[in-house]
């Protein structure tokens, strides 16, 4: 099921349990997403030219993660030119298997976090796939249906992670791998109502989701 999301509707609800000194998406000036819309010789979908000119870090951010967290990019960084993705620094040469769809907004651990630009919503959403990093090929699959949707769950997960006053958030134990209680009860419900389709791709790492 897809669930619709906007920037104001997921900015509201970070803010409403945002704990860090700043809020992360504070977005960029207008040259950049110019730069970017040039670079890929496109006319930029609605949501990412808004997510560039009014959301995204800047500088980047890092959001907590079971493992490794993930870095949001801010546009500067957001470069047809991805080092490791579909170029090879040491060799200076290409590397193969990377589609020119494809921007590269984060990673996880290098894990990359992308938006394909030919799969756009009609209404200029902008779906959020990631693949894993080394496995010979891109196995891209979609993690959130608009930017917006995405912001709002990773943001939740940093938060279940690092928000709440408790010494442990994850207990990990011969009950299974579980997130603590308090963050759970928090968590998993508002995960439920905002990840639609995508709820087990963001808590199915935790044995109590």
């Amino acid at each position: 099921m897809e669930l619709s999301v906007t920037f104001d509707e997921a900015i509201l609800v970070i803010k409403s349990f945002w704990q860090e000194p700043t809020l992360p998406f504070v977005g960029n000036d207008i040259s950049e997403a110019k730069r970017i819309a040039t670079e890929w010789n496109t006319t930029l979908p609605t949501e990412l030219n808004t997510y560039l000119l009014s959301y995204a870090p800047n500088p980047a951010f890092y959001f907590a993660n079971v493992g490794n967290s993930t870095s949001l990019y801010s546009p500067p960084n957001i470069q047809k030119l991805a080092l490791g993705y579909n170029f090879n620094p040491l060799t200076n040469q290409n590397i193969a298997g990377w589609n020119d769809n494809w921007i590269l907004i984060g990673d996880e651990g290098a894990d990359p976090i992308i938006i394909d630009l030919s799969a756009v919503s009609e209404n200029g959403q902008c779906a959020v796939f990631k693949a894993g990093h080394g496995c010979g090929e891109w196995d891209f699959s979609p993690i959130a249906d608009s930017l917006s949707q995405f912001i709002l769950l990773q943001s939740a997960l940093h938060h279940a992670l690092v928000g709440f006053d408790i010494e442990d958030s994850i207990i990990d134990d011969q009950s299974g791998f579980n997130l603590a209680p308090q963050p759970a009860s928090w968590l998993f419900p508002l995960v439920k109502k905002y990840a639609g389709s995508y709820y087990d791709d963001w808590v199915n790492i935790f044995d109590n989701a």
